[in-house]
C-alpha cells in the first residue's frame, strides 16, 4: 500500500485553523512552484475548507501524473485520520458519505 500524504491547498492562516496532524500545507496559488515538496511516490489526499479549491488543484496534480484524491475538506482529512471508531484501518472516501 502507498503512503498518504494529506495535502492542504489553503492559505496559511486557514491552514493553521484547520488543525490537520501531519498534513502539508501549500496554498493554491503556490502549488506549480512547490512541485517538489509533493512525493510522487504517495497517494495525495487534497482538501482546503471548502472543497473547491482542492477540487482545481487534484486536477492539476492528477494531469501532471500524480496518485491524487480530492477528499474536499479538513473535515473530511480528520475523519480519514481518525479511521473508523476505534479501528486501526483508515476509512475511505466511501465511508464518508455515511457519516
Amino acid at each position: 500500500m502507498k503512503n498518504k500524504v494529506f495535502l492542504d491547498v489553503s492559505g496559511r492562516e486557514e491552514f493553521l485553523d484547520n488543525d490537520v496532524p501531519g498534513s502539508i500545507n501549500i496554498p493554491h496559488y503556490m502549488i506549480m512552484d512547490n512541485l517538489e515538496k509533493i512525493p510522487t511516490d504517495s497517494e495525495i489526499l487534497v482538501y482546503c475548507n471548502s472543497g473547491r479549491r482542492s477540487n482545481i488543484i487534484s486536477k492539476v496534480l492528477e494531469k501532471l501524473g500524480y496518485n491524487v484524491k480530492d477528499i474536499k475538506t479538513a473535515s473530511a482529512a480528520k475523519i480519514l485520520m481518525q479511521g473508523k471508531e476505534g479501528s486501526t484501518e483508515p476509512l475511505d472516501e466511501h465511508d464518508l458519505t455515511s457519516t
